[in-house]
């Protein structure tokens, strides 16, 4: 993968649903979530021009690169196991751990939900009672702007506690007073935001990788699992995420597991025939393809690929999507909540009606 094409999906993996083979070209089906399926090549399959970085600036395409050559020979190897064959030793883990990180699906879910939190931050703001009240259930926020602008003047504290005691009386009206410019300025904090957000999430998400390729922590969650080759008896198909987690509880399937969160298995498609499990339970699951492709399906923002050609899989493209996102719509609505009607105690909120200095220079004497 190295160059300026990054695959996000490698086709080390992609080739195990090869449709045919040309000479040294490996092809697959690939199912849209709009659009007719199309038999395409795997270089041509999940790739993004400086996907990973470019040259000159943070790039972990060439550490990646190397893994993938590391990785490409389990892989390959492992499609040759026959039927419940376990898997030992590390790689396979470490395998999950970097896969599940390193998709474009990831990036481009966690950019939707940063999206919903800022249009519901957008709506709740732009009512100005939401504004007023947020100065006055928080007024550190107003406490702290007075403290740095007075900080390099020689005024006593008892002063400032003065000044910062009269501005928080004085915040609703003066507020209001300058309510047009203000809704501009957060207008346009919003608009600015947004324009920053894609560029953002794109190096946050290469200086993740670039600082921890294997995360460590998912290493040994993966560790702690039974590893696997079981045979299907139907066709599999990939997801454009990876690896399906299911998960103890409501949300059953996942593409990628949370802290907190009870594996019971996870299923990678290596072929069309094999998969490669990872179970916490104390038999090996039984492999039922139509359920595990169904939910690779919803779990997809894209598409899938395949090694059938249409229209084995067509009424699956109908499901894409359809559960696709790493944090819900629900988990989202119920954190802004959270974040929206966060009170704070009366002792912590800063506010003290100041004492005078005179008196407080009079007990002083009287100590004396």
């Amino acid at each position: 993968m190295a160059g300026i094409r990054h695959h996000i999906l490698p086709r080390f993996l992609l080739k195990g649903f090869a449709s045919r083979i040309d000479g040294q070209k490996v092809f697959t089906w690939v199912y849209r979530r709009q659009g007719n399926p199309f038999e395409a090549s795997t270089k041509d399959i999940s790739v993004e021009k400086h996907f990973y970085g470019k040259d000159g600036e943070l790039n972990v395409d060439p550490e990646i690169t190397d893994l993938e050559k590391r990785y490409a020979s389990l892989i390959d190897e492992l499609r040759t196991r026959d039927d419940q064959t376990e898997i030992l030793g590390s790689q396979v883990p470490e395998f999950i751990a970097h896969l599940s990180i390193r998709t474009k699906h990831l990036r481009d879910s966690l950019r939707d939900s940063a999206n919903f939190l800022i249009e519901k931050i957008d709506e709740h703001f732009s009512d100005f009672n939401n504004v007023k009240a947020l100065i006055k259930k928080n007024p550190r926020i107003l406490r702290e702007k007075i403290e740095k602008q007075l900080k390099n003047y020689p005024i006593p504290r008892h002063q400032k506690n003065h000044f910062f005691y009269l501005a928080y009386s004085l915040a609703p009206s003066l507020l209001e007073e300058h309510r047009p410019e203000l809704q501009m300025m957060f207008q346009l904090l919003i608009a600015r935001i947004k324009d920053m957000l894609p560029s953002a999430l794109k190096k946050g998400h290469i200086k993740a990788l670039a600082k921890t390729p294997v995360p460590e922590p998912r290493v040994e969650d993966y560790r702690s699992l039974r590893w696997l080759i079981t045979k299907s008896d139907k066709s599999l198909i990939l997801g454009d995420f990876g690896c399906l987690f299911e998960i103890e509880g409501t949300r059953r399937f996942k593409t990628l597991n949370d802290k907190g969160d009870q594996i019971k298995s996870i299923f990678l498609p290596i072929s069309a025939n094999r998969m490669l499990v990872g179970t916490s339970l104390s038999t090996v699951p039984r492999i039922d393809a139509d359920l595990i492709n169904q939910a690779t399906a919803k779990c997809c923002r894209d598409f899938f690929v395949s090694s059938e050609p249409p229209p084995q899989f067509d009424t699956l493209t109908l499901l894409i999507g359809e559960d696709s996102q790493v944090i819900t719509k629900e988990e989202l609505e119920q954190l802004f909540a959270e974040l929206k009607d966060e009170k704070i105690t009366p002792k912590d909120n800063g506010i003290k009606k100041p004492s005078s200095g005179k008196r407080k220079e009079k007990k002083r004497k009287g100590r004396r």
